[in-house]
């Protein structure tokens, strides 16, 4: 069985990543709960803080 995701959140976007994550066979669970989960969705801005988002994933946010 595929592991848990902790979603955090109740926005729109939130909601709609457990139905997907659910339907693909995902366990999903609330933030109250998030120390039995495998991995934590967290909300993210739409704003200018999303656009960073790729370089941060290359390790380019941490100071560098």
């Amino acid at each position: 069985m595929p592991g848990t995701f902790c979603v955090v959140g109740h926005d729109a976007r939130q909601l709609a990543a457990a139905r997907v994550l659910r339907r693909a066979g995902y366990g999903v669970t609330a933030a109250d709960n998030a120390a039995a989960a495998d991995y934590i969705l967290l909300p993210m801005s739409q704003g200018a803080s999303a656009t960073r988002w790729p370089a941060l994933c290359r390790g380019q946010g941490r100071g560098h």
